[in-house]
């Protein structure tokens, strides 16, 4: 999209439950803050089930190929990071920003207890998990080998029927 806003202008009489409002509303809504894109954190959480992965724990990370990325500052928010580290797959996370070309986060998994946690990591982990957006490409699963496009920052994961598990 090439537009930053949308404006959306309602006039007349709304009623929410039993009070009646009557009046001239104008919503405006950020198209950049409501668009899904697919950042690493939703990599991370991805994984292919495929009738022929349904039993198998190799369909995890999917490897992302030919993609376009663009790098997006959002604001840290480090309570918001702590909380998310354990659920994060660190193994899957190091490796997948590695092959994107990003190096900034150690190979061992830190202490989401400690609460002397380097600010350095906390913000390269906020790089890596939420400002690397993946706008277009391919995923690639481990096992299968099967292809999930990625389209204007959205990862297609819907499965023909032939490879639903049963």
């Amino acid at each position: 999209m090439s537009c930053d806003h949308v404006t959306a202008k309602l006039d007349g009489n709304l009623n929410f439950s039993g009070l009646e409002l009557i009046s001239k509303v104008e919503l405006v809504i950020s198209v950049t803050d409501t668009l899904p894109i697919m950042r690493l954190l939703t990599h991370n959480l991805l994984a292919c089930h495929a009738k022929a992965c349904a039993s198998t724990s190799n369909n995890f990370p999917l490897q992302l190929e030919n993609v376009q990325l663009e790098v997006a500052e959002v604001e840290i928010e480090e309570d918001f990071l702590r909380g998310l580290l354990p659920k994060v797959h660190w193994q899957a996370l190091v490796s997948t920003a590695r092959v994107l070309g990003d190096a900034s986060l150690p190979e061992s998994e830190p202490d989401v207890n400690d609460p002397m946690l380097d600010a350095d990591l906390l913000k390269a982990l906020h790089h890596v998990l939420l400002e690397i957006h993946v706008m277009e490409g391919q995923m690639r699963c481990p096992n299968c080998s099967r292809i999930f496009q990625i389209r204007n920052g959205i990862p297609n994961m819907l499965l023909a029927e032939h490879e639903l598990p049963r």
